[in-house]
Formats: structure tokens, C-alpha cells, sequence
């Protein structure tokens, strides 16, 4: 994937700047952002995803501009996986799963059902296709949720903290079907806390500072030589106690 941020800005109401004018363009399979709270990361990949529109700026994906106020296509071309699953607690995971490829790709309920029973017996959770949200397990949900963000063969996987929520039997859960996706080449985008897994699954590795890019660099330089005092400062408190 070819991702280019051409002086992408984001002010929330109280002027508060969380994007600074992001300038930035590579290619990549997977990439990881990482860094503190507050820092723009979750804000950033919502307008990758066309849940919030840039105060100025434009994103490009594979050297085409992404149009925010014609999102709806763009929604139809990403999957989007959320810290909390977004799952509809009224319906078993596989009406979960279904649900953007009847309402949204014009797929039969028998063939939308075909494809998902392959999509839940491929990642090991058939047998929880007719539970309900509350019956499962947070990393069960989270596996469903990822399910149904890749059923629809999106061109961009954007995952903001899957593993947040998580207890850490289950975070290995979730980390291994996305690392097993990025193996399969879908293109990913992930915010994460998991540095293991940002170090190990992702190709590259952003890491966003009080609205800016500090560093960027594949995953294996940016972790073992970090360039700036606030990464260096960053993996140091966060991996104190790896």
C-alpha cells in the first residue's frame, strides 16, 4: 500500500491542535503506530478511516486522493476494527459478521452466511457463530469483530488498540489472527501498545508525538537505534518492566 499525508491538520472544537501538519508518503504492508496517550494516534487513523474528516490537509492511498465527503466508498473499501469490538449485542456473531455484506454488498443471506461460516472455521470460532456478544469472551469478540472487518476484502485493515480491553491469554489471541492476515498479505494499519508485536509483525513503525511524527523507520531500526530523546524516552518507560 502506498499511503502519502499531504499537511493533514486536526483541531477539535476547543482549538485544541492534535494533528500538526502531518507531511508523509512510503509504502508498506503493515504498519504500526505507536506512542503516549494523547498524541493523535487514534485520531489519526479515524480520518485514514473516514470516521472524521481533517480540519485541512489530504490523505492519498495508492496515489489516489481519498475524498472525506464521499466516504461511503471509501467505507466499502476498509475494514475497521475498534479497542471495545463494536459488535451488535442483539445478534449471534455470525449476524454480526454477516451484516455489511447483506446490507451494504448486496450478498444473499445464504451466500453471506456461506462465506462467513468458511471465514469463522478458517480462525477457529464456528463453534460461537450462534452466541451472542455476552456469551463469548473479550478476546472471542475481538476475533469476531476482526472477522467481520476482512469479509468484505477490504483493500485497508485500520485496528485502533485491539488488545486494550484485553487479558493477556486472549491478547495473544488476537495479535496472532492479525499477524497471520499480514502473512497473507492484507494491508494493515494498527495503533497498539503491544510493542512485541509492532516490533515482530509490522513491517514499519510510526511514532506520533504530540501531533507530529517523530520517527518513522522499519521496525527493526526504529526499535533497536531510536533517533529522538522522546522515543528513546518512551520505550524506555514502556518496556521497563518486558
Amino acid at each position: 500500500m502506498h499511503i502519502k499525508l499531504d499537511s493533514l491538520n486536526h483541531f477539535f472544537s476547543d482549538e485544541k491542535k492534535v494533528l500538526n501538519n502531518i507531511n508523509f508518503e512510503d509504502e508498506c504492508k503493515s504498519l504500526a503506530i505507536i506512542g503516549p496517550s494523547g498524541g493523535g494516534k487514534s485520531t489519526l487513523l479515524r480520518i485514514l478511516g473516514g470516521l472524521l474528516y481533517p480540519s485541512s490537509g489530504d490523505f492519498y492511498f495508492n496515489q489516489n486522493r481519498i475524498d472525506f465527503k464521499e466516504h461511503n466508498e471509501w467505507h466499502k473499501k476498509i475494514g475497521f476494527v475498534f479497542q471495545s469490538n463494536g459488535l451488535f449485542p442483539h445478534l449471534t456473531g455470525l449476524q454480526n459478521i454477516i451484516l455489511p455484506l447483506t446490507e451494504v454488498f448486496n450478498f444473499t443471506i445464504l451466500d453471506a452466511t456461506k462465506k462467513a461460516n468458511e471465514l469463522l472455521e478458517r480462525f477457529g470460532l464456528l463453534e460461537d457463530a450462534h452466541k451472542y456478544p455476552h456469551q463469548l469472551s473479550g478476546g472471542q469478540c475481538q476475533r469476531i469483530a476482526i472477522a467481520r472487518a476482512v469479509i468484505v476484502n477490504p483493500e485497508l485493515l485500520l485496528l485502533d488498540e485491539p488488545t486494550s480491553a484485553l487479558d493477556p491469554e486472549y491478547t495473544s489471541e488476537v495479535l496472532d489472527m492479525i499477524n497471520e492476515l499480514t502473512v497473507e498479505g492484507q494491508n494493515i494499519i494498527v495503533v497498539t501498545h503491544e510493542m512485541g508485536f509492532a516490533r515482530l509483525a509490522c513491517e514499519r513503525v510510526m511514532f506520533l508525538y504530540n501531533g507530529n511524527i517523530v520517527e518513522y523507520n522499519c521496525s527493526e531500526h526504529f526499535f533497536n537505534n531510536p533517533q529522538s530523546t522522546e522515543l528513546t524516552s518512551f520505550l524506555a518507560k514502556i518496556l521497563e518492566w518486558n
